[in-house]
């Protein structure tokens, strides 16, 4: 059998389980990878990622990111400074990778709308536990959330799975735990 959890959020195996190098590391939803700047969670660092926990202008311009890996917070810092001038990134040319935590919940629509009107790039969402540990991550195609094998069970909402039977049972994984919402 099959649990598809609508609207956002299913699970999913290799390969499109993130790299095992870390639990800790950066996924980056497209392949290859650009230059990331990983702001404000101490995340191992992969080929072409630069970790920036605490963050200067200086710090920033000088990695050249093609792309931003951060909390909303952090986020808006940058779009702060970007509208003052301080701060050009010019090179940012891909998809942003938001984290959200299961304390600060999803991104709302209004998230999402500041985040374009800001940057005008597509935006990838990463749940993360507090520890920096990744639990859940948005989908390449954007249609739902891939859940971690060890996300706990707060993450789900049982009210927004259905299951799916199909003609033939036995081409279908078994039962996945519920959605995030």
């Amino acid at each position: 059998m099959f649990r598809l959890c609508l609207p956002r959020i299913r699970r999913r195996t290799s390969p499109a389980t993130p790299p095992a190098v870390s639990p800790h590391a950066l996924h980056y939803p497209l392949e290859p990878s650009p230059r990331v700047a990983i702001l404000g969670l101490p995340l191992a660092a992969g080929p072409g990622q630069r970790r920036l926990t605490e963050w200067t202008v200086v710090q920033l311009e000088s990695a050249r990111p093609q792309a931003l890996a951060a909390p909303l917070r952090d986020l808006e810092e940058v779009a702060s400074l970007r509208a003052l001038g301080i701060l050009k990134l010019k090179s940012l040319a891909y998809p942003l990778i938001v984290f959200t935590s299961e304390a600060s919940g999803r991104l709302s629509d209004a998230d999402h709308d500041r985040l374009w009107r800001w940057f005008r790039l597509p935006v990838f969402e990463q749940v993360r536990a507090s520890d920096g540990r990744l639990l859940a991550w948005e989908s390449e195609d954007r249609n739902g959330f891939h859940l971690a094998d060890d996300a706990p069970a707060t993450l789900y909402d049982l009210d927004l799975c259905a299951e799916i039977a199909l003609a033939s049972p036995a081409s279908v994984p078994a039962l996945t735990r519920p959605s995030l919402r």
